[in-house]
């Protein structure tokens, strides 16, 4: 039966005479600390704290872009590190991520005006209407909802509203 062998990481590159090695390792520590404190920070202060509201309410794969430069380094230098690294990237993936990962719909086509059983109910978050008044003809018709609501609808859009 194979025993675990502790550490589970081998340290020693934490202060290895090859500088790659040395620095590789010491930036998977940094990578997998930072996912943990990126995981707490999410669901502690993102409410609070700029960074994590951004984080929270914009595209979180972001936190996946160092494993690019992080994992090939860690293969050509320091093997060890790689289960750091593992351990932040499921960090990343499961908890900060959610298993999901945002995609751009810049091409994406609304679906056929509903048929006569269906509804199609569009939902806009304003912000005072100022950008969505020069935009609401344009997203009426491409949308074609049966019913529109509006939050934190501004003057400027009630009025343009009304006369539409």
């Amino acid at each position: 039966m194979p025993r675990l062998q502790w550490p589970v990481v081998d340290v020693s590159e934490w202060s290895s005479r090859r500088a790659t090695t040395r620095w590789t390792f010491r930036a998977a520590v940094m990578y997998a600390g930072a996912m943990v404190a990126t995981w707490i920070a999410l669901f502690t202060v993102s409410e609070f704290w700029l960074p994590a509201t951004l984080l929270a309410y914009g595209p979180r794969w972001v936190v996946l872009l160092p494993l690019a430069v992080l994992a090939p380094m860690a293969l050509l230098f320091a093997r060890t590190s790689v289960k750091l690294l593992a351990v932040g990237a499921l960090v990343a993936i499961m908890p900060i991520m959610g298993f999901r990962a945002a995609v751009p719909t810049a091409g994406f086509t609304p679906p056929a005006a509903p048929g006569a059983n269906h509804i199609r109910v569009l939902s806009l978050n304003a912000q005072g209407g100022a950008i969505v008044k020069l935009r609401l003809a344009g997203i009426l018709e491409r949308y074609a909802p049966s019913i529109v609501a509006m939050q934190e609808c501004g003057d400027e859009l009630a009025a343009t509203v009304a006369t539409a």
